[in-house]
Formats: structure tokens, sequence, C-alpha cells
């Protein structure tokens, strides 16, 4: 496996096909990730003393939502529809990036258009495959915790000694769960490529997936480091390029606080917001285009060898 070859033709097809960034900025709509961050709520006396007002306050809250049931409803329909149409949008120009870096490998010629077109056709088995990985990954971590919390119980009812021995075992089966999860993640990428370009339906796409990679893990694994190592330095970028805008932003800020106070802040903050959205937008596209890329031509090279 020519890394290096590989590595340099996902770059050109970035930088000469720019039309797959455009389709990389959409399928990067559901690649984003979030941080969670929660904080620790202590009960005091106080706290009880004001309950009576929780109670009055929750009473009001249910009252308007009992009235309210209607609109909430709505609401609720309407921000399904519009979660599903994001993931609409967003699979099928997975799947039209797919399909593209697949037609100039075979040295034809595509656009936007008929890679996004061909992608639409993607989308349920695009979704099905994800819905399957989280659910498969769910049920194994759920049965994961109810099986350790079951050992606890039982281990505590004959001696305290055997929780640490238990205790132990979790490291092991976390860092197992992490691994199955990498494979899995693994298996999900080249079945994305096997039902795009092979046109196969989900088992069998995820079938051929794991047979792939069990065939070929060494190759896997080695593809696997580089992406990550890829991810590493495209985080970096990314903060980088951030930071660009955000400086850009504060300055024009000051400028504009000096000349106009307050007014001047109001045209400037929403401008200074819009231009960190959009940067942060172009480099999720430019690197999601580029990992897309990748992993198709490796799809490609791996398929080839078997």
């Amino acid at each position: 496996m020519n890394w290096n070859q590989i590595l340099e033709k996902s770059w050109h097809y970035l930088v000469k096909r720019r039309y797959l960034i455009w389709l990389g900025v959409l399928a990067a709509l559901t690649e984003g990730g979030s941080i969670y961050s929660g904080s620790n709520y202590s009960t005091s006396g106080k706290d009880l003393e004001n309950s009576a007002n929780f109670k009055e306050a929750m009473s009001v809250v249910t009252s308007w939502v009992s009235s309210h049931l209607t609109e909430i409803t709505v609401v609720m329909v309407a921000l399904f529809l519009i979660g599903l149409i994001i993931l609409y949008i967003s699979y099928s120009a997975r799947a039209g990036l797919i399909h593209g870096v697949n037609v100039l490998e075979a040295g034809k010629d595509s656009n936007f258009h008929k890679d996004f077109e061909a992608g639409k056709s993607f989308f349920w088995r695009f979704l099905g495959l994800r819905i399957l990985i989280a659910i498969t990954l769910m049920l194994i971590l759920v049965l994961l915790i109810l099986s350790f919390i079951g050992a606890f119980v039982l281990a505590g009812s004959y001696s305290a000694w055997l929780i640490l021995p238990i205790a132990l075992l979790c490291i092991p089966a976390v860092f197992g769960f992490i691994l199955l999860a990498v494979y899995l993640s693994l298996a999900s990428a080249l079945a994305e490529r096997f039902i795009v370009i092979k046109n196969l339906p989900i088992i069998e796409s995820i079938d051929k997936a794991i047979h792939l990679v069990r065939e070929k893990i060494a190759v896997v694994v080695v593809a696997w480091l580089i992406n990550l190592v890829i991810n590493i330095v495209t985080g970096i970028a990314y903060l980088i390029l951030i930071v660009i805008p955000v400086v850009i932003s504060i300055v024009f800020g000051s400028i504009a606080y000096l000349i106009g106070k307050d007014v001047g802040l109001m045209i400037v903050i929403p401008l200074g917001i819009i231009l960190i959205l959009a940067v942060s937008v172009l480099a999720q596209g430019l690197f999601t285009t580029y990992l897309s890329a990748y992993w198709t031509i490796i799809y490609k090279r791996l398929v080839e060898s078997s």
C-alpha cells in the first residue's frame, strides 16, 4: 500500500476538484461533535424550605404545557422534520462524495449535481447503517453495565473483598468496548463504500466490510492510525483557522465601539458571528472531503488486492 500516493491523491481531489468541497460542507452538517458539561447540585436546608415554591413553579409549568400542547406538538414535529431534512442533505452529500471520488478514480469526470443526485438514492441505507451500528453499540454497553451491576451486587452479598477484582475487570471491559467501537466505525466506513460503489443492501455491505477488515486487518489498522494523525493535525489547523476570524472580529469590534459605541457593536457582532461560522463550516467541509477521499481510495485498494 503506497500511503504517500493515497495522501497525495486525496489532496489532489481536494484542490483540483473543488466542487467536492461543497459536498463536504453539506456532509459535515452531521459530523460535528458536542461537549457536555454538567454541574453538581446539592440540596441544603434552604432548598427544602423553598420546596413549596418549587412545587408551585412546577404547577405553573405543567399548566402552561397543558394549555399549549398543540403548539408544542407542532414545534416538536417541525424540529423532527427539520432534523430529517438535515440528515437527508448530509447523508446524500456523504454518499455523493464517495460516488464522486469513485468516478474520478475510474478516470471519468463528474460534478456537484451528478454526485449529489447519485448520493440521494443511498440516504435510507446510510441512515439504516448508522442506526444499526448505534443500536449494536448501545445494546452491548447496556449488557456490560447490567452485568457489572449484577456482579457487584452478588459479590457484595458474599464478601466485600470480591468487589475489588470485579472493579479491576471494568478496565479491560471498557478498553474492549472502545476497541469494538473503533472496529465497528472502520467497518461502517467501508460498508458505506460497499453500499455506494457496489450498490449493496445494508446487511450484505456490513458483512463484506467486516470480512474485508479481518482479511486486511494490518492495512486497516495502519490506515486508522494515519487517520488519527490527520485528525490531530486538522484539529490544530481548525483551531488556528478559527482564531483568525475571532481576532478580526475583536479588532473591528473594538474600532466600531470607539467610533459608534453600542451601535457600532450591534453592527459588528452579527457580522463577526457570521464570519466565524462561515470559516468553521468551510474548514469542516475541507476536512470531511479530504478524509472521505482518503477512505474511498483505501477501500478501492483493499478490494483490488483482496
